[in-house]
């Protein structure tokens, strides 16, 4: 039991490597900057996007209406 929890222990943080999971300050570091960047442009291309999409898309009326529009309602609407 004790060398379980000592192992498992160990696999979090490494005292004699100066490891945490597996990975020391230097590796976590490139690792942190590596996703800040992937996320940077993850994010920029979200917008550019976004963007264009509104670049696009008419402002004074729907793209499609009417019978162009795929939105119609197929039923008859009724009121009671």
């Amino acid at each position: 039991m004790g060398s379980r929890l000592s192992a498992v222990i160990d696999a979090i943080y490494n005292s004699k490597r100066r490891e945490f999971l597996g990975r020391d300050g230097a590796r976590w570091g490139k690792l942190g900057i590596f996703y800040f960047f992937f996320y940077l442009g993850l994010g920029g291309f979200f917008c550019t996007m976004l963007a264009v999409f509104m670049v696009l898309s008419p402002r004074d009326r729907p793209r499609y209406h009417a019978e162009s529009s795929c939105m119609r309602t197929r039923t008859i609407p009724l009121s009671p």
